[in-house]
């Protein structure tokens, strides 16, 4: 696992609550940042633009810091904070999470233009 974009609402509650499920649950060191922080939540588009940030982690293998953030809610986690942090490329886990009590995950990886039909574009 390369990075993680977290669901970061910015209530309290629910980032703590986040932390703790992904407290040993991530790799050590796992850098985590959190789109929501910069484009607040903007109800179903939020979780497009999760999935996008997440794509470009894993292609670029650059984690944008959380906006925002001058002390995280758990200091065990690697949360990026102030500059962007480089990962090598690969997974990137995605979690969404809806007041409500709705819950998601996906992991969005690196890809080879047509690696799988043998090269080239058409």
């Amino acid at each position: 696992l390369a990075a993680c974009s977290s669901s970061a609402t910015g209530v309290t509650v629910s980032d703590e609550a986040e932390a703790k499920v992904l407290s040993g649950r991530l790799p050590a060191g796992t850098p985590i940042t959190a789109p929501k922080s910069v484009i607040g939540e903007s109800w179903a588009s939020a979780a497009l633009a999760a999935v996008v940030v997440a794509d470009l982690v894993a292609h670029r293998q650059l984690v944008p810091p959380i906006a925002s953030l001058d002390t995280p809610v758990d200091d065990q986690l690697g949360f990026v904070v102030g500059a962007p942090a480089p990962v090598a490329a690969g997974p990137v886990l995605l979690t969404a999470n809806a007041l409500g009590g709705t819950a998601s995950a996906v992991v969005v990886g690196p890809y080879s233009e047509m690696s799988s039909r043998g090269g080239g574009n058409s």
